[in-house]
């Protein structure tokens, strides 16, 4: 009796005890739900329970609370087990499993602002922060929600989720309804994980364009007025961490963004990345390889239009117009590392070229490499080693230039705000194939390179330049006039803008032909430039006028010009010293020579002006070609340019001639009216000068002097004409004339026997006086009216003799036959008439 009075007593006990859990079962799951999310801030706000035959829980519908967002589960299993249980101790209960078949969410207002007043903290540090709390996060039952919803705003999103302590896996769709169907749909994100030992490893893997269009406001603010207005491409993550280091392979597929500012019209960007990341709490470590590549097309009127805001000189935007550019290529390679602790990027290369596409050739037309790419950003700093080249159709500058120009620079860059540095390194250079002969430029000019090295500084003050330039032209010729091979010229630049100094020469066919030095600015400055020693045979060898009749043979050629004030706008208006040596010139002008020509010249240049300073005995010629007697002149020179007209003035010409010597107080040229010059003769020895004819029987010695003044003027054909009005010569020393054995003065004493006592009068003729009177026509006929008066010892007989003689000057001084004349005016002289 007393073992079913236990029974029934344990039945009833029991049956009360299942109807109080079955009528207070929302209590107890509210309970035991409250002990696992108070700490985590979450209330429970309505709830549905049933208790199944294994008394499994089953959430019907439970409605909680959060500060972050709401939310309302449906059809939540929960799998549980009772440990222990008394009555004087909270029960101890085991959850094996929650399963849900939907989960709605509503993000909370609040959910993407930042209310906390600490100090920010580092990106990689929340980043590992919340994998290490994602790793060490306890999941003691497994969660596996089947269907879950979220809205935020007018977005709602789909998905599903399950959580174990060993794995992670949610797969989330956007929608624009609550009940879209996203069976077939792709994902917006998916995400698996496992955990192990505070360690992660996982997958993930989502569309931009989804993600953008779901997370990110169209169009997105970026930085410099930049707009991002839509992004596209599947992104594939997979990536472990483990000890606040994050390894990660990311992969791009066809990825393509667009972007906007608003002077622009739209860039596209395409771009299908694979990249290695290591990441730890300071620093993100970028593996990119070498495929890394991101298409950009935008369109070169709007680019153009962007670029002239800046203020570009017309001669950039000209040239940038005959260049389109429509996009580029951007390929980063090698490693990237981006500190955010020191605020540190830096980049192992870049390759920069132009879309081909637009060639005709098929070739990038520009390419510019940068390696070590060092940048602190957040000073605004950047340095990097660079390699550029380019061809540019340089055409619309000038018409010669129809080949396209060269430039390969190559050097390092380094900024700073607003300051910056360029150092050019060797090979710098830009090269023009050939030029094209024009209207306005006759020229021809072979192939031009030009190299350069040094750096540009822009300082807090002002531009400064440290520059080596060398340009090299293969030929310049001038056509019928001038040809040059092989023109190098070297220069140095220093200084700034506002104080420049180049100094340099220039080298053609390794001859030095000038040194230069310059300073001032770009626009206006003094400069220097001399020439020593140079080979005047070697200057006229670059002459090439068929018509020129110069020879040269030797001389040394010596100038300097110092000037000031030089602008390139008016070339012509400033001041200038010039000086000018010759040195040992022997040439020739036709069959006319001479030797040893020297000529020392200060000129002083004005606004177009040239004037020679007074130049004393600054001309010099040792010998004339042929010999006639005449060496050793002298002069006084002055050259003037005035107004577009040449004027050259000769002072004291002297010359020694004939043991004598010859003298032109003064002598100007051009002729522009008639001038007189006084010739004056002293000492003149006439046995060496009758001794230029070699004629037999004709000998007269004794010197003269004498003053002829010769008037010079123009004929109307521009040609200069001579002619001498009361010349005077006169003997200064007695004298000999002996005229014996000549074959015409002997035949003509045996034909005329009545003339034999005046033949030997002249066969030994002592004089003490000779004086001649001198008149010359304008055509050269020239007439010297003498008188003789000597002695005769062989007859000891006093002569008086009175002759005429007439010469045709520029033939007598072109065969210098003056013996020949002479000895034909005095067989005419001395002959009889023949009667009429």
């Amino acid at each position: 009796m007393r073992w079913l009075k236990w029974t029934v007593g344990f039945a009833v006990v029991t049956l009360l005890l299942l109807t109080t859990l079955f009528y207070f079962r929302h209590t107890i799951v509210t309970r035991i739900a409250n002990h696992y999310l108070n700490p985590y801030q979450v209330s429970l706000s309505c709830l549905s329970v049933d208790i199944d035959k294994h008394l499994n829980v089953m959430l019907n519908t439970l409605c909680f609370n959060h500060p972050a967002a709401s939310g309302t589960l449906q059809q939540v299993n929960i799998d549980w087990q009772l440990v222990s249980w008394s009555w004087l101790n909270e029960p101890e209960i085991a959850i094996q499993s929650i399963n849900a078949d939907d989960l709605t969410l509503q993000a909370a207002s609040e959910l993407l602002q930042n209310h906390s007043d600490a100090p920010p903290v580092s990106p990689l540090t929340t980043l590992h922060s919340s994998l290490a709390l994602l790793a060490r996060f306890p999941i003691p039952v497994p969660v596996n929600i089947r269907h879950f919803a979220v809205a935020a705003d007018t977005q709602h999103y789909l998905g599903k989720l399950a959580l174990s302590q060993q794995s992670l896996a949610a797969t989330l769709w956007s929608t624009t309804t609550p009940n879209h169907a996203v069976n077939e749909q792709k994902p917006l994100l998916s995400i698996s994980i496992s955990r192990q030992l505070d360690s992660l490893s996982g997958h993930i893997e989502t569309d931009l364009q989804a993600l953008q269009q779901a997370f990110l406001p169209t169009p997105l603010p970026l930085a410099a007025n930049w707009q991002l207005l839509a992004l596209k491409g599947g992104l594939k993550l997979d990536f472990s961490w483990q000890a606040n280091q994050l390894s990660a392979k990311l992969n791009v597929a066809e990825g393509e963004t667009w972007l906007q500012n608003p002077p622009l019209a739209q860039t596209q960007v395409t771009f299908s990345p694979t990249w290695q990341l290591d990441i730890d709490e300071q620093q993100i470590h970028l593996e990119l390889g070498t495929q890394t590549q991101f298409v950009v097309s935008f369109d070169d009127q709007m680019l153009l239009s962007y670029l002239q805001q800046w203020h570009l000189p017309p001669e950039l935007v000209t040239l940038l117009q005959t260049n389109p550019l429509h996009g580029v290529t951007v390929s980063p390679a090698g490693e990237a590392k981006l500190d955010l602790t020191k605020q540190v990027f830096s980049l192992q290369n870049l390759a920069i070229q132009s879309l081909a596409v637009h060639n005709p050739s098929g070739k990038p037309s520009m390419q510019l490499m940068l390696s070590q790419v060092h940048s602190e950003y957040a000073a605004a700093k950047l340095k990097t080693q660079f390699s550029a080249k380019t061809q540019l159709n340089a055409h619309s500058l000038h018409t010669a230039l129809q080949t396209p120009v060269a430039v390969e620079l190559t050097g390092a860059a380094e900024v700073a705000g607003p300051l910056w540095q360029l150092e050019l390194q060797a090979p710098s250079t830009v090269s023009v194939p050939s030029f094209t002969p024009t209207n306005d430029m006759p020229l021809q000019l072979g192939a031009v390179q030009l190299h350069a090295s040094g750096n540009i500084k822009q300082s807090a003050k002002a531009l400064a330049l440290n520059l080596q330039l060398q340009g090299d032209l293969a030929s310049f010729t001038l056509p019928k006039k001038l040809q040059l091979e092989q023109l190098q010229a070297q220069a140095k630049i220093s200084g700034n803008l506002a104080k420049l100094t180049v100094v340099g020469n220039l080298k053609a066919s390794k001859t030095t032909l000038a040194q230069f030095d310059l300073s001032g600015t770009p626009n206006q400055f003094d400069y220097r430039l001399n020439g020593d020693a140079l080979a005047v045979k070697t200057l006229l060898g670059f002459n090439r006028d068929p018509n020129l009749k110069l020879k040269l043979h030797a001389g040394l050629l010596d100038y300097a010009i110092s000037g000031k004030r030089f602008a390139w706008q008016y070339p012509l208006a400033h001041q200038a010293d010039v000086s000018l040596t010759l040195s040992g010139i022997d040439g020739k002008v036709a069959d006319f020579g001479w030797q040893d020509l020297n000529y020392q010249q200060h000129f002083n240049y004005s606004d177009g002006n040239l004037i020679s300073s007074q130049g004393i005995n600054n001309l010099s010629v040792a010998t004339l070609i042929p010999d006639m007697g005449v060496q050793t002149l002298r002069a006084s020179s002055n050259l003037s340019w005035i107004q577009s007209a040449l004027k050259f003035d000769l002072q004291q010409l002297t010359a020694e001639a004939f043991g004598g010597r010859v003298k032109v107080p003064a002598l100007s040229w051009p002729i522009v009216e008639a001038q007189t010059m006084r010739l004056e003769l002293d000492q003149i020895d006439l046995e060496p000068l009758l001794a230029l004819d070699k004629s037999k029987g004709i000998v007269v010695t004794g010197k003269i002097s004498g003053k002829l003044p010769v008037t010079v003027a123009l004929a109307k054909n521009g040609k200069p004409q001579f002619s001498i009005q009361q010349g005077r010569l006169f003997n200064v020393s007695e004298g000999i004339i002996r005229v014996k054995d000549n074959p015409a003065v002997a035949n003509l004493k045996q034909q005329q026997s009545n003339l034999k006592l005046a033949f030997e009068a002249l066969e030994n003729l002592n004089y003490h006086s000779l004086t001649a009177g001198v008149s010359m026509a304008n055509n050269g006929d020239m007439v010297l009216a003498t008188a003789i008066q000597g002695h005769n010892p062989d007859i000891d007989n006093d002569v008086n003799f009175n002759l005429n003689l007439s010469y045709d000057l520029p033939g007598l001084l072109q065969s210098l036959m003056i013996a020949n004349d002479l000895e034909h005016s005095l067989t005419n002289k001395l002959k009889p008439k023949e009667p009429k």
